[in-house]
């Protein structure tokens, strides 16, 4: 007498692969201002993962052929409307600059926008402790990327004090 196993999938549900070049990451492109800080986080991480990134973070280009695949990664991550910007880009890091100069504003009124959204952030303004601490950790991160290096104490005591009493 045999015996029949019951259909059980053990399968895990497939996700896209993440592969050495690229295929299978989604990223949204680059719209302007509103998304810079979360778009150069993801082309960074693509860049690193098509090893890449060297393109951008040495002074000089090593492997031309690299450098214009970095370039190519660079262009096609942003929106038509932006290739005004990079279109007489002559390197990968080039277009970074260039980029960088148009949509990371570093200036005063900036810093003390952000300082000011840090400094009055509270957690009744969120759902979850997980929320309130990604709220402050990407201002923090945010004035990391224009220059202004907020230390650990400092982060902690903006965390509690926005905390209810």
């Amino acid at each position: 007498m045999s015996r029949s196993s019951p259909n059980v999938n053990v399968t895990a549900p497939r996700q896209p692969a993440i592969t050495g070049n690229g295929a299978g990451v989604h990223m949204e492109k680059l719209r302007g201002s509103a998304n810079y800080i979360s778009w150069k986080f993801s082309i960074k991480m693509t860049l690193i993962l098509e090893d890449l990134w060297s393109c951008i973070s040495e002074q000089s280009i090593q492997d031309t052929q690299k450098d214009q695949r970095a370039l190519a990664r660079i262009c096609l991550s942003i929106e038509t409307s932006l290739y005004q910007y990079v279109r007489e880009a002559v390197s990968a890091r080039d277009a970074w600059e260039k980029l960088a100069m148009v949509f990371e504003d570093r200036g005063l009124y900036r810093r003390v926008l952000l300082l000011r959204q840090l400094h009055r952030i509270d957690f009744k303004n969120f759902m979850s402790m997980q929320e309130y601490i990604n709220a402050v950790m990407t201002l923090v991160s945010q004035l990391s990327d224009i220059g202004r290096t907020i230390e650990d104490g400092e982060v902690a005591e903006i965390l509690l004090s926005g905390l209810p009493s």
